[in-house]
């Protein structure tokens, strides 16, 4: 079952020294909460890029401020961090519910002008799938 809506955004990281990867945002608290932080993961590659049955690893990030979730252009960072340019903002419905036996977190992502994607979330691995 859905819960409610949460902000969710991609950013394209490029750090100081030329390289870089995409990082997913999603809201701690639903949308309307006053400047929710929000749970990060870095991506090798968008998630937006994900065909179903396919799958990537993720790296869980430190709490990013809520600010990077309303992103509209690019952000220079502070301490030398690289910059930051926004890909993608959307909405998230985090479903209740374990799928097999460990714990995993499942999601449909509704990005702005795309089809609505469902996701799991297990550990470090990232799969986009059909349906739940």
């Amino acid at each position: 079952m859905p819960m409610d809506p949460l902000a969710t955004a991609l950013l394209r990281h490029t750090t100081a020294d030329g390289r870089h990867h995409f990082d997913w945002l999603v809201a701690r608290e639903k949308i309307g909460a006053d400047g929710p932080d929000a749970h990060c993961w870095r991506c090798p590659r968008p998630l937006t890029q994900l065909e179903c049955g396919e799958h990537m690893r993720v790296e869980e990030l430190p709490s990013h401020r809520g600010l990077y979730l309303t992103l509209d252009a690019p952000r220079d960072l502070d301490r030398n961090r690289g910059r930051v340019e926004p890909v993608a903002r959307g909405f998230a419905e985090e479903c209740a519910g374990p799928v097999g036996s460990k714990a995993c977190r499942r999601f449909v992502l509704r990005f702005d002008g795309a089809e609505p994607m469902r996701v799991i979330l297990e550990g470090d691995r990232l799969t986009r799938v059909l349906e739940f």
